[in-house]
């Protein structure tokens, strides 16, 4: 099994053109690799009282 780590920072706001380079790079590895892949937020503590889904619909 091959699985991906996608480290994203909650304490910096993530750009257009950072998310435009981390699509790019994953569709290098085909359409299947979202299956694989595990998002990992840090810095979760910068949220305070929101949850991480209520941070993600905001962005």
């Amino acid at each position: 099994p091959v699985s991906f780590l996608l480290v994203i920072r909650l304490d910096s706001s993530f750009q257009e053109e950072e998310r435009k380079a981390v699509k790019d790079h994953m569709k290098l590895f085909g359409d299947t690799i979202w299956d694989q892949t595990i998002v990992l937020f840090t810095c979760g503590d910068w949220l305070g009282d929101r949850t991480i889904e209520l941070y993600i619909e905001s962005e």
